[in-house]
């Protein structure tokens, strides 16, 4: 079974992770919220618009034009395409 649902198994301590968490009341293996400022690329969609609205105008457009366009970072616009856009 193990070869068979390799990529489908979890490794031993996450399971006594699972376990613990459960025994202290635990309902849900979800992760909690983590601590700090949310991204601001998936929080604010406006920057997800703005580069939606370049890429109708141009689908051929590179991450470089989109930075030089708009201010957006090439990281953050890779991400929202990517994340948020899913292209």
């Amino acid at each position: 079974l193990k070869e068979a649902y390799r990529r489908f198994t979890v490794n031993r301590s996450t399971v006594q992770r699972w376990h613990t968490k459960f025994r202290e009341g635990r309902i849900t293996i979800e992760d909690d919220p983590c601590a700090g400022r949310p991204s601001t690329v998936t929080a604010d969609n406006t920057n997800a618009s703005i580069i939606a609205t370049l890429l109708d105008e141009d689908r051929r457009i590179t991450v470089r034009e989109i930075e030089a366009e708009t201010g957006i970072s090439k990281t953050s616009a890779h991400r929202i395409l990517t994340q948020v856009l899913g292209k």
